[in-house]
């Protein structure tokens, strides 16, 4: 081979490399969108009920889903515990103003978890089959 030839096979060579390294990383990244599929997200919601800190379980979730090996059960499960336990930490200038604000985000946790898992399974499998966890 010529000079020239093998340097072209050489960035050739380089150049599908790269596109392969690019297609794994694309499938390897996790995202996470907030709470709610993109097109109907409730962040900004959350955010001004004061609770805002559910965005983080939100947030974990998505990354769960993305997750080879996990269980969408397990997934759905873990997102629960993260939403009561942060409810549970709200605070109140007064006692009572503390119950009734926890007692609110515990109710909107339970229905953002009750979301899930009755209609999961969707944003489950194609997070799954995005990833390359299962062939689809």
């Amino acid at each position: 081979m010529t000079r020239i030839s093998d340097m072209c096979f050489l960035l050739l060579l380089l150049g599908l490399l790269s596109t392969v390294h690019r297609i794994h990383s694309d499938r390897q990244r996790r995202k996470a969108n907030g709470c709610g599929p993109g097109y109907f997200n409730i962040d900004a919601d959350l955010r001004l009920v004061g609770e805002g800190s559910l965005i983080s379980c939100c947030n974990a979730h998505d990354l769960c889903y993305d997750t080879c090996g996990r269980t969408q059960t397990s997934c759905d499960n873990d997102f629960r515990v993260c939403l009561n336990n942060t409810c549970g930490r709200l605070r109140g200038w007064f006692e009572w103003w503390a119950q009734v604000r926890q007692s609110a985000c515990r109710l909107d946790g339970k229905t953002l978890y009750k979301v899930v898992d009755a209609i999961g399974s969707f944003a489950y499998n194609s997070a799954q089959k995005k990833h390359g966890c299962i062939s689809g």
